[in-house]
């Protein structure tokens, strides 16, 4: 028995969750809450001989994980989804088990790629697997294990928000030993920023907008500035410490306010309707949001100029829109989703090996190891070992709030 946390979720809670949207006693601990204690979970053999068995060092908590336990999630990613799970699917770890397959993994320190694709499952590789496209696999609720998207949303898997965790060796991802814990830590989320910049990269002369200085929103713009060195990048941060690492990672300037921003940055011009908000005429080329709500969605529609392009980052879920601007703008919007591997003619030269395609997890270390490694290190502002893990959310939520500058949060283990 190891310990964990257990995120429990059925009808029921479901529809309870979405009603308080993470309000009062439905929060992480609270009575109605499907997060409720630490609990003793059992351990399971090695599910192949290719599978290995990892002690985790660092956990994090994500913008997705917190979605899910608040009712902010859409319903229609549950079908995806099995419980009772062991969320957390930021990890870095170190290998203690392995199967015959996978013995040169044991000992070592690892990052795990969470994505349950076909090849994971044991499964003939569908459609989007054999183009290189795990992020769009088709079979994640068929083969050896439950329904679940990644590592954390399974209940076979156990997440990191566990002393123990499962992956096939072809997830691990060998971390230098000069890569110290709080940077290695952040290399999923770095991959969900780098695949967004790769995938979005700016046009040349491009202005450029990003809403959202969370810990996705300041790894897009140190992602950004890795893929195109010139980009002229705006970024909107709430806090005056996002907007310090913002500033650091490679923004060309912050403000506080994207309405405001594309008046004053592009030459754009308002217009005020009979009802609601400024519209306007002209705006930025492109618009990164990497909040994903209501409000920041329909910001970064007012942001963006007539052709222009909108790259929904964060995890947007159920809202209302009005659709106008979409049609009578020629707007593009696109969104974008975990991670894979990149198609080389989209890399900068010096990622570029001649094998038609590369992870987005050794690209993403490869920024970890250069200048803005250090600076990345420092968006994990706190540490909490399991057993405070109210402690952990409640920091959260003061975030929020704006009571805490919090960016990163972690769980910690004790050495295996």
């Amino acid at each position: 028995m190891v310990k964990a946390l257990v995120l429990h979720m059925d009808l029921p809670r479901a529809a309870t969750t979405r009603l308080l949207k993470g309000r009062g006693p439905n929060q992480p601990g609270g009575f109605l809450s499907g997060l409720k204690s630490l609990s003793e979970a059992p351990t399971r053999d090695l599910p192949g001989p290719d599978w290995v068995q990892i002690r985790p060092i660092l956990s994090g908590i994500c913008g997705t994980d917190l979605a899910v336990l608040s009712g902010k999630q859409s319903p229609s990613l549950s079908p995806f989804s099995s419980f009772p799970a062991v969320p957390g699917h930021e990890i870095l770890g170190r290998v203690v088990a392995a199967g015959p397959g996978a013995q040169e993994w044991v000992g070592k320190r690892v990052a795990v790629d969470p994505a349950l694709t076909c090849a994971v499952r044991g499964l003939d590789l569908c459609p989007a697997c054999q183009a290189g496209e795990p992020q769009r696999c088709r079979n994640v609720t068929q083969g050896a294990f439950s329904p679940g998207l990644l590592i954390g949303f399974c209940r076979d898997l156990p997440g990191g928000w566990s002393e123990v965790v499962y992956a096939h060796k072809i997830q691990l991802l060998a971390i230098p030993d000069d890569i110290p814990d709080e940077r290695a830590v952040l290399m999923e989320p770095l991959s969900v920023a780098l695949h967004a910049a790769i995938r979005h990269k700016p046009l040349p002369g491009e202005k450029v907008l990003l809403i959202g200085a969370g810990t996705i929103g300041l790894m897009l713009v140190a992602a950004l500035r890795e893929v195109d060195p010139e980009v002229d990048l705006t970024v909107v941060a709430r806090h005056p410490f996002q907007a310090e690492k913002a500033l650091a990672l490679g923004a060309s300037r912050v403000r506080g306010d994207a309405f405001k921003a594309s008046l004053e940055l592009t030459g754009a011009e308002a217009y005020k309707p009979l009802i609601g908000p400024h519209v306007t005429k002209g705006g930025f080329d492109r618009v990164f949001d990497a909040v994903g709500s209501p409000q920041t969605v329909a910001e970064a529609l007012r942001a963006v100029r007539e052709g222009g392009h909108v790259v929904i980052v964060g995890g947007a879920g159920e809202m209302k829109a009005d659709w106008t601007p979409f049609w009578s703008r020629e707007i593009t919007v696109s969104g974008t989703y975990a991670y894979g591997f990149e198609p080389e003619e989209l890399l900068p030269e010096r990622w570029r090996r001649g094998e038609g395609r590369r992870w987005t997890f050794e690209l993403a270390l490869d920024i970890l190891k250069g200048e803005r490694g250090p600076i990345l290190e420092s968006l994990v502002t706190h540490k909490f070992r399991l057993d405070n893990w109210k402690e952990a959310f409640a920091t959260l939520w003061q975030r929020k709030k704006g009571k805490t500058p919090a960016i990163k949060v972690v769980f910690t283990f004790p050495p295996a």
